[in-house]
């Protein structure tokens, strides 16, 4: 029985080393929580899931890309991970969810300059003309509410273009992390002003998760899932995750 024990754990240990070749990190620019800085991914979250790899003893690849093609990549590719990623009824079967690595609350931003726009409900927002990520989960909840790309939505591949579309005038409002605006404001050199958080989407105050290809092998979500276990103790993660 010990012989075979020992087998075994060679055999999953021989299985993770030849995965974690092709092992990818997946996700998108969003400052504060992923950002790039030389070349190489940050952010407060990308800290959070460096210290479950590193833990696991994997080195992945980290790789910052539009959302719509993280997403896409993240779906397809056995061995491929994602994060933040928000974990919907849309996209419940189609990925392995691992841990909570962020918080967001999520609201419609606008240019201050738009007095005209004044939003109390959800309802209010059809009035005007929204910017939205593909394969976003703000995108797939205003969708169910009834927003559609004939008369609310403007898809982009990624948040980042749906500022320039705001800021150009093309737009009167893009979905964003409330946290996040001052941020924008400050990194395109405006004034903290220039921008307002118009209305929280009540039901967008959710979790985003680090979650898995579906195929991955098994091997390497029992090291990562043995990780996550330990770093949910540490500090980093308790100042990070409820930063």
């Amino acid at each position: 029985m010990l012989l075979y024990k020992t087998t075994f754990k060679l055999f999953l240990l021989l299985l993770s080393t030849h995965a974690n070749a092709g092992l990818t990190v997946l996700t998108e620019l969003s400052p504060p929580y992923q950002t790039i800085e030389n070349n190489e991914v940050k952010g407060i979250t990308t800290e959070i899931v460096q210290a479950i790899f590193k833990q696991a003893q994997l080195t992945p690849q980290f790789k910052l890309y539009p959302w719509a093609r993280s997403y896409k990549l993240a779906l397809n590719n056995p061995n491929s991970f994602i994060y933040s990623i928000g974990r919907t009824p849309e996209r419940e079967d189609k990925f392995i969810w691992l841990v909570p690595v962020a918080k967001f609350k999520l609201g419609f931003v606008k240019l201050s300059s738009r007095t005209d726009i004044k939003i109390n409900t959800l309802e209010d927002a059809k009035k005007w003309i929204i910017a939205a990520q593909r394969n976003d989960m703000a995108t797939q909840y205003l969708e169910r509410k009834g927003f559609n790309k004939a008369n609310h939505l403007i898809l982009t591949t990624d948040i980042q273009n749906s500022w320039q579309l705001l800021l150009g005038g093309k737009v009167d409002l893009v979905v964003d992390v409330k946290s996040a605006v001052p941020i924008t404001a400050k990194s395109i050199q405006l004034p903290s002003d220039h921008l307002t958080y118009e209305y929280a989407i009540a039901e967008l105050e959710i979790e985003g998760y680090l979650a898995a290809n579906k195929n991955t092998s098994p091997a390497i979500i029992t090291q990562v899932e043995a990780a996550i276990a330990v770093v949910l103790q540490s500090a980093l993660y308790q100042k990070a995750y409820h930063q």
